[in-house]
């Protein structure tokens, strides 16, 4: 039964954190949180436990026992990101202006702003038991606030970059422990920073953040090769492959200051410029899950789309992804009226001259015209050599097909995974907003649905000009 002497003021706060925090964490672009009706849903069993579940039909939220509003579920979230939102919210109770049972004022804060810091404290201390159970959050508040002050700083003039590798299951012999301090404190302390480098070289900790040991992928004096599986980017592939498995978790800080959670050997959750991100691959998955069951594309396309993307986003190139459902279109009718230019789209069977002839009538007469289209021309040439003869994008090398769409302009691919270009230059309508890559990938979302990626990491999905899924 819904509790009758809940607050309603802390009833509509509570709402408000679902629906400004807890949603887009889950990364559900949803925002009609309902009332929870005892009413229509007495005869419905719900199996429903501490502040959030799902069922076939419905996200529900509550209390430790009593459900207060749900949300018509369109997509299913993992078990994971269920578990520690249910550890942020418990959190909240704790920061809430009012108190869930009685009509009086928790906590008394001086401005938004305070309460906002309050509310960010909640959802870190949330992953924080997440990670390692309530017995060792202090340490671990502590362990992100050094990580987060290393990210402000440099070190010999260089940003420095962390990875921590947490056991919590390791039994520790008490008295081989330092009697001078402990890791954090060192951590702490300038001669840490050329400790690990958060790529290949990890240092191990137990769950009181004590040292164990430092593993690295080139141990025996070998690196061995690991299959990118559950969507790693590749530049962590190795260690999280080789370090985070069992309970183990991944803590990396990398030298533009993102923070790194890894468990189940795949990344969950990214500290970036104070804000928690979930990059789950199911939350991406789900907001283009209708789009990718009408059209049959298939479940390895769909991956390698999202891989590429996680790749682009962490090397803060930026770029664009668009998946289109007919070329034809991009394509148009005659040159001045094409999306695609003839040069830039790698599939057509134009000859060199062809393609020359094409880039003469639509380039402006200059002085510089001729080595624009010498330019374009030799882009198109060696991006070609590249692909040696490669057409379809999960067979091109994912490192390279990183780089390729890291290039100015956009990848455009087929349904079905076919190639039709890198580095596209996509003439955008007067009076669009949101920068030119944005406005690049509203428009080819028409035709398909885009990924804008931007050189701050961040991640965008695009469908008919609309933005259906935002990790940022």
């Amino acid at each position: 039964m819904k509790l009758s002497n809940v607050n309603k003021n802390f009833s509509n706060e509570y709402k408000a954190f679902i629906l400004n925090k807890i949603l887009p964490f889950l990364g559900i672009e949803d925002n009609n949180v309902q009332d929870y009706d005892d009413e229509i849903s007495s005869n419905v069993v719900v199996n429903y436990t501490d502040f959030i579940s799902q069922d076939n039909d419905f996200l529900y939220f509550g209390l430790k026992n009593d459900i207060l509003f749900k949300l018509k579920r369109r997509q299913i979230v993992d078990i994971e990101s269920i578990k520690v939102s249910r550890c942020i919210l418990k959190y909240f109770l704790k920061v809430s202006t009012y108190q869930n049972h009685r009509s009086s004022i928790n906590n008394s804060y001086l401005s938004d702003i305070h309460r906002e810091k309050n509310y960010d404290y909640a959802i870190q201390n949330g992953i924080c038991e997440w990670i390692i159970g309530s017995s060792a959050i202090d340490k671990f508040e502590q362990l992100f606030g050094i990580l987060e002050s290393w990210s402000l700083k440099t070190y010999e003039g260089k940003k420095v970059s962390f990875g921590l590798i947490i056991n919590p299951e390791y039994k520790k012999n008490k008295a081989g422990m330092s009697k001078y301090g402990n890791f954090l404190s060192f951590l702490s302390d300038e001669f840490s920073a050329v400790l690990t480098d958060g790529i290949s070289s990890v240092i191990e900790l137990d769950a009181d953040c004590d040292i164990i040991g430092f593993n690295s992928i080139y141990s025996n004096g070998k690196c061995d090769q690991v299959e990118l599986i559950n969507n790693l980017p590749y530049r962590f592939a190795q260690t999280i492959a080789k370090f985070v498995t069992d309970k183990k978790i991944g803590i990396f800080l990398l030298n533009n200051g993102d923070i790194i959670l890894s468990k189940n050997q795949k990344i969950e959750f990214v500290k970036r410029n104070g804000n928690w991100l979930n990059f789950n691959v199911t939350s991406f998955m789900n907001s283009m899950s209708e789009f990718i069951e009408f059209h049959a594309i298939s479940e390895k396309l769909a991956h390698a789309i999202y891989n590429s993307a996680l790749d682009v986003s962490f090397s803060h190139s930026g770029g664009i992804i668009s998946l289109v459902t007919d070329v034809d279109l991009l394509r148009g009718k005659g040159e001045f009226n094409q999306v695609l230019s003839a040069c830039d789209d790698l599939s057509n069977n134009l000859s060199l001259e062809s393609i020359e002839q094409l880039l003469s009538l639509s380039i402006p007469s200059t002085s510089k015209k001729n080595e624009e289209i010498n330019k374009r021309l030799l882009k198109r040439s060696i991006i070609l050599s590249l692909l040696n003869d490669k057409n379809e994008f999960t067979s091109i090398d994912r490192k390279l097909r990183s780089e390729l769409i890291s290039m100015d302009g956009a990848c455009i691919i087929g349904k079905n995974g076919e190639i039709y270009t890198f580095g596209a230059i996509i003439q955008n309508d007067s009076g669009s907003s949101g920068g030119g890559r944005g406005a690049a990938a509203k428009k080819l979302s028409n035709y398909g649905f885009s990924i804008k990626i931007s050189t701050d990491g961040y991640i965008e999905v695009y469908q008919k000009g609309v933005k259906k899924h935002v990790i940022k």
